[in-house]
């Protein structure tokens, strides 16, 4: 398997070289065209706005990480759907592509995790799909677009780093998101997602 592959499926982190190798061509790429898309048609738009959201909702004293989870499907774009939703934060309005107060707005989830005493653990999040990845998925289904399912996951790797590359070099996102790559079932999702959140973090 090629290791842009090996990576997807949570084997092992890509090396240095081969990110330079896929930042030196994914600005012309299906997947960095993507990423670059995602950026600005949206998360620019609504990352600056999230934290704010965040403490303005009924939510504030239970997400403790004040960020949006991106989930990155490898294999298909309906298992968020298998998790709870909690609820939704206010929207807010911005004026784009000639729309007047074009809203937007977060949904918060929920995860419940079992400890070995009986005791369950409750976390609340922001999360969503990277939803230009449902183009690439959809791509790959028609062969009119010439786009493998090998092709698709190694633009899934050049979405993921590009995407990745841009919002830490831009002030107003850094720090405000987190990507989930995920290749598995519910219940992976949830045990990545809570590792996430137990991870030390700063705030912001």
């Amino acid at each position: 398997m090629s290791p842009q592959l090996l990576f997807l499926v949570g084997w092992r982190e890509l090396s240095s070289v081969e990110v330079s190798m896929i930042n030196e061509r994914d600005n012309n790429t299906i997947g960095g065209c993507l990423a670059w898309s995602y950026y600005f048609d949206y998360l620019k738009l609504v990352l600056p706005h999230l934290n704010e959201g965040i403490l303005q909702s009924v939510y504030r004293y239970k997400i403790e990480k004040r960020k949006l989870f991106i989930l990155l499907p490898r294999n298909t774009i309906n298992m968020l759907f298998s998790l709870t939703v909690a609820g939704n934060l206010e929207s807010y309005e911005i004026n784009r592509g000639g729309i007047l107060k074009k809203p937007y707005k977060h949904t918060v989830h929920r995860i419940e995790m079992p400890r070995p005493d009986g005791e369950i653990d409750v976390y609340y999040l922001v999360l969503e799909y990277a939803f230009p990845l449902m183009s690439l998925f959809e791509m790959s289904q028609h062969v009119e677009c010439g786009l493998s399912r090998r092709d698709r996951d190694e633009q899934m790797v050049m979405f993921f780093y590009k995407l990745r590359e841009i919002l830490d070099g831009c002030k107003d996102c850094s720090g405000k998101y987190e990507l989930v790559p995920i290749s598995g079932a519910r219940e992976e999702i949830a045990d990545e997602l809570v590792r996430i959140l137990q991870e030390p973090f700063d705030i912001w």
